[in-house]
């Protein structure tokens, strides 16, 4: 039996399958996500003691990843795309989850240039947007939080592959090749510029807990659909502590919302998750951008930029943008894309700065 935590874990593997595709069709080139991708199948097989339970896994990877896992045990790509991939609707919906987030963090950035600036990602995962940024931002450091299981993967797919020992400057060597070293070890990692920290976000308490962490610095808070899996007063408390222990930041939120009374979206949303067994408390009760604008003003937070992502797909992408990704597949759905885009937002919001998005807002 699965515990909770785990369960939700998992949903990180259907997030890297989604990217994957993306960037197999072209909406996404990212040159770190297949060698990271390989390491996390490694590793995670030998996070695994037993021997039937491992084959079983792997066939679950296999499947998630397009049949494309190596009898190794990595990720093997040839120049020959697998016969199916992800639906054209769901690799639109992750390009443009993916573009909007980092339309935001590139401005934010941008105007950072020459200041020393980090970027705390919350409930990191495998997601490689942190190597890409490292490799662009040289003035930039990264923090990454997560579950000490996934962080002790990451860790290792990172030592693992050269092109990601690189971007983070790691000088550590020593690589678990048995199942007893890789569950003894350590699941952090830290170099000059870039901390993975294994910790369970709804145990956070204090700064001392984040060694790295630099209160003085301007920071970008990055919860990418990670804090709707909490609790209510555990999600609040976790905004509330980087809001109260940062001089000065941006928060930046992506979250599925229900959707208004009226509609049944959100409780058929509730009744899919709840067959895997996954729970959202926020889904309903922060169902939609309003209420998700009105739950920030509430924990204090300024300079508020809600949108759905039907808004952010008509309104933020320029037009050869959109006919150049219209261009790498045939999408008959328009309306169910629309439909889906409008049950997931965007918040941006700050505190101790003046910073402001360059883009409309909804509200």
């Amino acid at each position: 039996m699965f515990s909770q935590d785990q369960i939700t874990r998992s949903t990180d593997y259907d997030a890297l399958s989604c990217r994957l595709s993306c960037h197999l069709k072209g909406y996404l080139i990212d040159k770190y996500l297949e060698k990271e991708i390989s390491g996390i199948i490694r590793f995670k097989l030998l996070s695994i003691e037993s021997e039937f339970k491992r084959l079983s896994v792997k066939r679950q990877l296999s499947k998630q990843f397009f049949g494309l896992v190596d009898p190794k045990g990595g990720l093997k790509v040839s120049s020959r795309l697998p016969v199916v991939l992800k639906s054209p609707v769901i690799n639109r919906g992750t390009w443009i989850r993916t573009r909007s987030i980092d339309l935001v963090i590139d401005q934010w950035l941008g105007e950072n240039a020459t200041s020393k600036v980090q970027l705390v990602i919350l409930g990191s995962g495998n997601d490689t947007r942190g190597f890409r940024l490292l490799e662009k931002h040289p003035n930039l450091s990264l923090i990454e939080i997560d579950f000490e299981e996934t962080c002790r993967i990451k860790k290792y797919s990172i030592l693992n592959e050269i092109a990601l020992k690189t971007v983070v400057d790691a000088k550590e060597n020593q690589i678990p090749d048995t199942h007893e070293a890789f569950i003894n070890s350590s699941a952090s990692l830290s170099t000059p510029r870039y901390h993975l920290i294994p910790l369970d976000l709804r145990q956070l308490s204090s700064v001392s807990q984040l060694p790295s962490l630099d209160p003085a610095l301007p920071t970008l808070v990055l919860t990418e659909c990670c804090v709707c899996y909490m609790e209510d007063n555990e999600s609040n408390r976790v905004l509330q502590f980087f809001r109260e222990n940062l001089q000065s930041g941006v928060l930046v939120m992506y979250d599925p919302i229900g959707g208004d009374s009226s509609a049944n979206y959100g409780q058929i949303m509730l009744q899919n998750l709840s067959m895997r067994g996954i729970q959202m408390p926020s889904l309903l009760k922060y169902s939609t951008i309003e209420k998700q604008h009105d739950r920030l003003r509430e924990l204090g937070f300024s300079l508020t930029n809600v949108s759905d992502l039907s808004f952010v797909y008509t309104h933020w992408i320029d037009q050869p943008e959109l006919v150049s990704i219209n261009r790498l597949e045939l999408l008959d759905e328009l309306e169910e894309l629309s439909l889906i885009n409008k049950h997931y937002c965007l918040l941006v919001s700050s505190w101790g700065t003046s910073w402001r998005l360059a883009f409309p807002s909804q509200i």
